[in-house]
């Protein structure tokens, strides 16, 4: 059976109404009656009880029960509650034995009315103020002061003090709250000083009593005090003759001083001048940085401005980089075919070129033996001088060959011409082509650099996952944990993300790593603090290019993972980029949400499964942005884009030993890259020089031609100049040289029509040359252009958080620059309070303002020149200031002891005069009351029959109660020759005579009837009935262990009966009514 005990509240009416309902107030009265009565009265682990909550009338209150129920623990619960020690319940040493056993604290609870027009702070606490003590077990204990409505007020214990004096209530005042110890103890005791003690105690006469003894022991203290100024008096008075009599034996130095007191104001005022002149400058700063605000807030707008562009930016280099990937896909079969078409043509050209050098290989035979012939006549010609016809003849075949081999030569010189332009052309390509592959072999012995630094790196390294990152990524990380042990940052950054982050399924690393590309080399700082410190680590780490692919975003790092439940996509099939990591770092987790929105985007191995899903269906899935297949490929709602690289993971899925083996593979393809780069390279050099020999061979026959040509004007000038002269007949050989010429024309007309078909396919290779070079320069610069779009995706994703963070920077420059104009402005107010009183002290020295330019310190070094006249003239004569002052000081001190000693006697004379009224009004007082308490006590005896005296020796501090109990009995002042019931109705009287004295609003009495008979009970229940209902203020409870059916009915008696103690119920080791 539980050891709980329940207690049981019974209000019930008198049986019997003898009392007159007339003094009996209205129930709804009681609001005007009984300002700081106890209204309620809870109790928690407290004594005996487990839990018991008692609501109290506005007067009268009963409580019956039997011995060990738990009646006096609530009169020590009043106690206690309202700030009572543990000694003043007679229930123990300490609180903590109040506390009931097995409990580790105790609760006690009382509710007081606040009514009435001297209510307390009634706008605070309302119309009743709860007053909550705590008890525990080590000995500790707090309060807690509440409202009417239960909000908390005040934890203080003054807080109490001052309401329990608003209320006159005395806790600690025997009478107020009466238990059947302190009962024992003064009432029942045989000792008359006792009872003195408990009646000047009870009547706070003692309190008053200690009041005025410490009063009195106060001024006997500053008596004696007084008295030992008044003899130091007569000393001080001849010290003040002794320094009036030097005062005036000093002679004066009257102009040095005036001059000094001069001096000093023009000081002052030169101080005040120093500090008008201080605070131009500072004004001119405030209008200067006052008007810098302006400039700030254009920065901002300019930042926010920025930040908008590099976002549009951003979002248009992706655009790009597809619209790149799509047109380089559909360049690549027109750059072929027109490639083919011009190696076709080329070759067609060089077969008609091959003809063109047959022929004039034939012409130029044919033109040598013209030559010859040509010569042959000439030869005639000379021989036969004497003949004139044939000489005529043979210098006009001369001339004649002359004309015709100059004309050859300028058409040939124009063919070489020609034939030059088209060389340099095909030189330039060859240049070119060289160009380009000599690039392309930079770029490639570039990559097999790095790629062979990069796998010296992991090849001696520790296999971390951040080499996968890069060579320069390990020490990075290094050196943002040195930074980190130095508390260079806030808080420490996060990164690279992509090796904060490992999948859940290997085989959907691709598509995972598609989705998160752009942020697996990104850091993530909490402030801005923070990412200028990893900013400049970031450049003195890795290059510039390098650094241009690390970026670093800013947010405030949580604890928590966002809750995307509303925001993610959900699919029956496949799972999200979210679903697919595992992200320990909540930091890092949020940052993919907020950069990358990988809650949204699916990963859908097939592409046709991610077509139906995406494009084919009605709707996409909800909150689906796009979708990654295993290749990499990227699906919109609209559009579709293909992964141009190879579909490889190199972060997610990699360790360090397949990135070796990459990077071995990769060194391989590179060489074999620079193998074939290099042999086209031979190739076209070889093409190039034997085209720039070409070219020389025809620059060279081209100059030849022209000094021919020269030779050939002179002689067909020198011909032409002879006077005709007979020709020799050489016919023969000219008709030959005809033939020849016949079949040079033939020739050159094939060469001209050749020339003609050379010219149309040269237009023709060039047409296919500039198409495949217009399709392959296109090709190029779209793969160009991609390779430079993917290189500033991270460029611009780094101006995107740049510029978020310059905005974020800028707005917090402006914060700042708004603050400092305030604090100038501050500082400047603060200033001229300085000025103001720098001016007012300058007034108190000098009235008149002095205008002076000279400096302070210059007027001070002045005064000290002065002021050393003045200290030499007084080592001659005294020391004149000293002296006066001296003479001044202790002429003060003399009148100010002086006053005081007659001020303190005045007033030690009017607090003995008022010491001596209050000690007669005490004493008329302590008189008074002992009257009125020997009527009460006499009256409430007769009402029994007995004779009571009360017999008071204020002298001796003796209180002796005389009692006759009935008309026949003997008069005894020893309360223990007196029956139970005499001694406890001679005990009830005396305690209402005191009660008559003390102005509690409640008063509380324990088993006042435990020892009486029947008669005795009733008569002294009638008599504190008949006292408790005249007296509607006050409230009044007794305890009881006897039935009071026989109680009057009245609503002004409330009756509670506690529930019957169990067998063996104890409460805490402390004795039990």
């Amino acid at each position: 059976m539980s050891n709980k005990r329940k207690s049981s509240q019974i209000g019930r009416p008198a049986k019997r109404a003898n009392i007159a309902s007339t003094s009996a107030p209205a129930e709804n009265d009681d609001e005007y009656l009984g300002m700081g009565i106890i209204e309620q009265v809870s109790l928690k682990n407290f004594m005996c009880h487990t839990e018991l909550t008692m609501t109290f009338a506005t007067n009268v209150n009963f409580i019956i029960g039997k011995n060990g129920s738990g009646k006096s623990a609530i009169i020590t619960a009043i106690v206690v509650g309202l700030g009572g020690k543990a000694s003043s319940t007679s229930r123990g040493s300490s609180l903590k034995t109040l506390i009931k056993e097995g409990s580790a604290n105790a609760t006690v609870e009382i509710t007081l009315r606040n009514r009435g027009s001297e209510a307390y702070k009634v706008d605070l606490y309302g119309e009743k103020i709860a007053v909550e003590r705590r008890l525990f077990a080590d000995g500790q204990t707090y309060y807690r002061i509440k409202n009417e409505n239960g909000k908390l007020i005040s934890t203080k214990k003054e807080d109490l003090v001052q309401i329990l004096d608003q209320f006159n209530i005395q806790v600690d005042n025997p009478l107020t709250c009466l238990n059947q110890e302190m009962s024992k103890h003064f009432l029942h005791s045989k000792n008359e000083t006792d009872k003195y003690k408990f009646f000047m105690k009870s009547t706070q006469l003692e309190q008053m009593s200690l009041d005025y003894a410490f009063v009195q022991e106060h001024r006997v203290t500053m008596q004696e005090t007084l008295s030992r100024k008044e003899r130091l008096l007569p000393d001080l008075e001849r010290e003040v003759l002794a320094k009036e009599q030097k005062y005036k034996n000093l002679s004066t130095i009257t102009e040095l001083k005036d001059k000094v007191v001069k001096l000093r104001g023009e000081l002052a005022w030169a101080d005040v001048i120093q500090l008008e002149s201080a605070l131009k400058p500072v004004q001119k700063q405030i209008e200067q940085e006052q008007k810098r605000t302006q400039k700030y807030e254009q920065a901002v707008d300019k930042a926010k401005r920025l930040e908008k562009e590099a976002k549009s930016a951003f979002e248009e280099a992706q655009k790009e980089i597809r619209e790149y990937v799509e047109k380089a896909k559909s360049l690549d079969p027109v750059r072929t075919s027109s490639k083919k078409e011009y190696d076709r043509v080329r070759g067609a050209y060089r077969q008609l070129e091959n003809r063109i050098k047959t022929v004039l290989k034939q012409r130029k035979d044919t033109m040598a033996d013209k030559r010859e012939l040509e010569k042959r006549i000439k030869d005639l010609m000379e021989s036969a001088n004497t003949d004139i016809e044939s000489e005529k003849k043979n210098r006009e075949t001369t001339l004649r060959n002359l004309r015709r081999d100059s004309e050859q030569l300028v058409a040939q010189m124009k063919n070489n011409s020609e034939q030059i332009q088209q060389f340099e052309g095909a030189i330039s390509n060859c240049k070119d082509e060289i160009d380009e592959a000599r690039k392309e072999a930079r770029r490639v012995a570039t990559e097999k650099q790095n790629t062979s630094e990069r796998l010296r790196s992991l090849a001696s390294g520790k296999k971390s996952r951040l080499q996968l990152f890069g060579v320069r990524m390990p020490k990075f990380v290094q050196r943002i944990e040195e930074e980190w042990r130095r508390k260079k940052f806030r808080k420490k950054p996060r990164g690279p993300i992509g090796a904060c982050v490992t999948l859940k399924d290997a085989s959907m690393a691709v598509p995972v790593e598609s989705a998160i590309r752009s942020h697996m080399y990104a850091f993530v700082v909490d402030n801005h603090h923070d990412m200028k410190t990893l900013s400049q680590l970031r450049s003195a780490v890795f290059s510039p290019k390098e650094a241009s692919q690390i970026s670093i975003y800013t947010r405030e790092f949580g604890n928590d993972v966002y809750n995307i439940s509303s925001g993610r996509v959900n699919h029956n099939r496949f799972k999200c980029v979210f679903d697919l990591l595992n992200i320990e770092d909540p930091v890092v987790a949020n940052c993919l949400i907020d950069m990358g929105s990988i809650e949204t985007i699916l990963v859908i191995p097939q592409l046709r499964d991610a077509m139906q899903v995406m494009q084919l269906s009605p709707r996409p899935p909800a909150k689906c942005t796009l979708a990654f297949t295993v290749d990499g490929d990227e699906v919109y709602q609209d559009r579709f884009y293909s992964n141009p690289r190879e579909p490889v993971s190199r972060y997610l899925k990699a360790d360090v030993d397949d990135e070796i083996k990459r990077c071995q593979h990769e060194l391989k393809n590179c060489d074999l890259k620079l193998d074939d780069l290099q042999k086209a390279i031979q190739k076209k050099e070889n093409e190039c020089r034997r085209l720039q020999n070409e070219l020389k061979r025809l620059e060279q026959t081209n100059r030849q031609s022209r000094t021919r040509l020269r030779e050939f004007k002179v002689e067909i000038s020198e011909l032409e100049a002879i006077e005709d002269v007979a020709p020799p007949d050489v016919r023969d050989l000219q008709d030959e040289v005809e033939n020849h010429e016949r079949q040079i024309e033939s020739l050159n007309a094939i060469i001209d029509k050749e020339n003609e078909d050379l010219s149309r396919m040269n237009d023709s290779v060039a047409t296919a040359a500039a198409d495949w070079k217009k399709h392959d320069a296109e090709m190029r610069k779209v793969k160009d252009t991609l390779d430079e779009s993917r290189e500033s995706i991270s460029r611009l994703e780094n101006e995107v958080e740049k510029a978020k963070n310059d905005r974020r920077y800028y707005d917090e420059s402006l914060k700042k620059h708004v603050k400092s104009v305030s604090d100038a402005i501050d500082k400047k107010k603060k200033e001229e309070e300085l000025m103001e009183r720098s001016r007012e002290e300058a007034r108190r020295v000098c009235a008149e303002r002095v205008s002076t330019r000279r400096a302070p310190a210059t007027v001070a070094n002045e005064i000290q020149r002065v002021e050393f006249r003045i200290a030499r003239n007084e080592e001659e004569h005294g020391q004149r200031e000293q002296i006066i002052t001296e003479y001044y000081e202790v002429k003060k001190k003399y009148k100010v002891i002086r006053q005081g000693i007659e001020w303190v006697k005045s007033f030690l004379k009017a607090v003995a005069l008022y010491l001596k009224q209050r000690q007669e009004s005490f004493l008329q007082m302590r008189q008074l009351i002992s009257m009125r308490c020997k009527m009460t006590f006499d009256t409430l005896m007769q009402q029994r029959g007995f004779a009571g005296k009360m017999n008071f020796v204020h002298t001796e501090r003796l209180l002796q109660l005389c009692v006759q109990p009935g008309d026949d009995g003997v008069i005894t002042s020893d309360m223990r020759a007196l029956s139970g019931g005499e001694r406890s109705f001679s005990t009830v009287c005396f305690v209402l005579s005191l009660w008559e004295e003390i102005q509690s609003p409640f008063r509380c009495l324990d088993e006042f009837d435990v020892y009486m008979d029947m008669a005795n009970r009733r008569v002294a229940m009638e008599m504190m009935l008949e006292i408790s209902m005249h007296d509607l203020m006050k409230q009044f409870i007794f305890l009881t262990p006897h039935d009071i059916s026989s109680l009057p009915r009245s609503d002004q008696i409330r009756v509670w009966k506690m529930a019957d103690p169990e067998r063996g119920q104890g409460g805490n080791g402390v004795a039990s009514d």
